[in-house]
């Protein structure tokens, strides 16, 4: 009696693996968001970081800390005295790269090669007083937020404009949380 041999030949095997790499592939593909939609973070949440960062590097350093957006894109969290730079954050760290090759090979970048769609905007919010006839506020937009060292910040609305509209925040100053307001849809 012959005994019959059931068994996979290798050719067999290699091209299951290949079926099942080539459909999971194609599966993942559909179901995973692509990369570059993984790096674009919401600028209201990059801005939330930014100010719990500045509020918390101005505690540990016991230094006042300013805040600044920039329009290429990122935050700039600077001493307030020095005016030296500590840290950026920016909203989409692909640009952060280009930057940063640009920078180490000595060439110039400007927000025209990469152009931004994303405006941010502070405006101081004045304490209510019982008469204003003697005192005058400005409607100008802030340069920057400030972070004492004591853990109080800028009462500020902070304006938020992109593709999606407006959104509106006011600035928590002992909490450093951002409170939303309103939105207007673009």
């Amino acid at each position: 009696m012959r005994k019959s041999k059931s068994a996979f030949t290798l050719v067999e095997v290699i091209m299951a693996v290949a079926l099942i790499a080539m459909g999971t592939a194609l599966v993942m593909t559909f179901l995973l968001p692509d990369g570059d939609s993984l790096k674009r973070r919401p600028p209201d949440r990059v801005l939330m970081s930014a100010i719990k960062a500045a509020r918390l590097d101005a505690l540990k350093s016991g230094r006042d800390l300013s805040l600044y957006y920039n329009k290429l894109g990122y935050f700039s969290v600077c001493d307030t005295e020095t005016a030296v730079e500590k840290f950026k954050l920016w909203l989409n760290p692909k640009k952060k790269d280009l930057f940063e090759k640009a920078e180490k090979e000595g060439s110039h970048l400007d927000d025209s090669d990469f152009p931004n769609d994303v405006e941010i905007e502070f405006y101081q919010i004045y304490p209510e007083v019982v008469s204003s006839s003697i005192l005058s506020f400005s409607e100008e937009p802030l340069k920057c937020l400030r972070f004492s060292a004591d853990s109080s910040m800028t009462h500020a609305k902070i304006v938020v404009r992109d593709g999606g509209g407006e959104i509106f925040y006011e600035t928590d100053i002992f909490t450093g949380t951002l409170i939303k307001r309103d939105k207007i849809d673009g």
